[in-house]
């Protein structure tokens, strides 16, 4: 048998990847080699977000009367800034990018994008006029936001398995950097399953794919693509000291993405699998006093009364090992993996206890307290502009609101919003929409979906119920 003698420049060719291969024959042939025919059939799918607020309105102290000239010759006529058109309301500005997940107009962004917005505008590639987008629902704790646009036929993006990424696949960030247009920069899948502590603030799940593809101030919620235009990721965030591109960026995975808006689009709002336990890490320390390898599971800090676990039967001390098949290799997994589980499935929890391993069954529960934002905003009813929340036992606990008392707890008001206008604050109970009794906060997102014009609410307060009336 004739041995194979492959030269030392073949060795190199063969541990290069099929992508760079491709590239190589092109130029062999004398052909450029180039990303361009796959960058031209994602690049529609990729839009620019444009957001914009009012500025809340401060009055002015003067030490003469605003009737005095010489007021009217510095400052304008009363209730009207210099050199501002009366009427007019001065507004701050923001932009970013989105990535279109359905032909009729369905746009995934990043809720750091929108938050906070009463005007949230949308730029297709290609064109120049902008058309307005409606906010179905975000969800602070992974940074998603979903938008609708009244549009048909649009390019939607082609997703990848976002679990088959490995480190050194190429990666390809697509959006709008500092709003020069659209921009298409190349680098590697550089880390997965990363967690940054970007959205510890919120409570948030990490699980980032880390990319040096150049991602800069206006990428956020654009595409991170592979080398068959295919979505692996929405670019969210980088790590910088200057607040430019230094090669670390970081993208949210997109069957995270995927699942995100699917629940957004089909009830505003995120439903996640629930313990009911607190945990930590397993560090080497730990790993000795417990009996464990090191770096394996999540520690069992506490077991929460009523919760899942607890009447499952895991106990203080107990080191997750697995979830059904799934293997735990730390807190952070297995709190993504608890989060992504069906509310009401039944599943087998592997737990070290007292140097054996038991085995518990469970039935999910859902994570109670997951705030919902009342964006509804459409061209007839205009944005309501708070933030509400289910009325959970440590929610009824920590405000004092009854048992009796039904309905959606308001934790945020935006500034110069129709609530604000109204009246509405944080704390308050919204119980009924439009004389319709809401059982929580999903409910009076929806209803709220539903109204047009002034709308009708009946809220509890201190006490007591009342009748608000929201403008348009």
């Amino acid at each position: 048998m004739k041995r194979a003698v492959v030269s030392a420049g073949m060795h190199r060719l063969l541990a290069l990847p099929v992508a760079c291969l491709l590239l190589v024959a092109a130029a062999r042939a004398g052909e450029p080699a180039t990303h361009a025919p796959m960058i031209e059939a994602v690049a529609p799918a990729v839009v620019t977000v444009y957001t914009s607020k009012a500025m809340p309105q401060r009055r002015m102290i003067a030490p003469f009367n605003e009737d005095d000239p010489m007021w009217r010759h510095f400052f304008g006529e009363p209730g009207q800034r210099r050199g501002q058109p009366e009427g007019r309301i001065p507004r701050m500005g923001g932009q970013g990018s989105g990535v279109v997940m359905a032909a009729d107009g369905v746009i995934v962004t990043n809720n750091h994008v929108i938050e906070g917005a009463d005007q949230i505008e949308v730029q297709l590639h290609g064109a120049k006029d902008r058309i307005k987008a409606t906010l179905v629902g975000a969800d602070p704790k992974t940074d998603l936001a979903v938008l609708r646009i009244e549009a048909k036929g649009l390019r939607p993006i082609v997703f990848a398995d976002s679990d088959k990424v490995r480190v050194g696949d190429l990666s390809f960030a697509i959006g709008n950097p500092f709003g020069v247009g659209q921009t298409v920069s190349m680098g590697i899948v550089s880390a997965i399953g990363r967690e940054a502590r970007i959205l510890a603030d919120v409570g948030g799940y990490e699980d980032f794919i880390q990319t040096d593809a150049s991602i800069n101030p206006g990428n956020s919620g654009g595409a991170l693509v592979d080398s068959l235009g295919r979505l692996i990721g929405i670019n969210t965030a980088i790590y910088s000291r200057s607040g430019g591109n230094v090669g670390i960026g970081f993208a949210v995975p997109a069957n995270l993405a995927k699942r995100i808006t699917d629940q957004l689009l089909g009830g505003g709002k995120v439903v996640r699998g629930y313990l009911g336990v607190q945990i930590g890490e397993v560090t080497p320390e730990l790993a000795r006093k417990f009996g464990v390898e090191s770096g394996t599971g999540a520690l069992v800090a506490e077991v929460l009364d009523d919760g899942p676990a607890a009447k499952a039967g895991v106990k203080a001390g107990d080191v997750i090992l697995r979830v059904g098949e799934h293997k735990m290799s730390d807190a952070r997994h297995l709190r993504m993996h608890v989060a992504a589980l069906k509310p009401g499935s039944e599943v087998e929890l592997s737990v070290h206890r007292d140097g054996r391993e038991e085995r518990l069954r469970l039935t999910i529960g859902e994570l109670p307290g997951e705030a919902v934002a009342a964006g509804a905003n459409s061209e007839e009813n205009g944005r309501i502009g708070v933030v509400m929340q289910d009325l959970t036992v440590q929610v009824r606990q920590q405000s004092g609101i009854p048992a009796k008392v039904q309905g959606a707890l308001i934790t945020q008001v935006e500034e110069g919003s129709r609530a604000e206008r109204a009246g509405l604050q944080a704390g308050m109970v919204v119980t009924e929409v439009e004389r319709r009794p809401v059982a929580d906060a999903s409910a009076a997102v929806q209803q709220l979906r539903l109204a047009k014009g002034e709308v009708l609410l009946r809220v509890w307060a201190e006490g007591a119920n009342r009748w608000v009336v929201v403008p348009e």
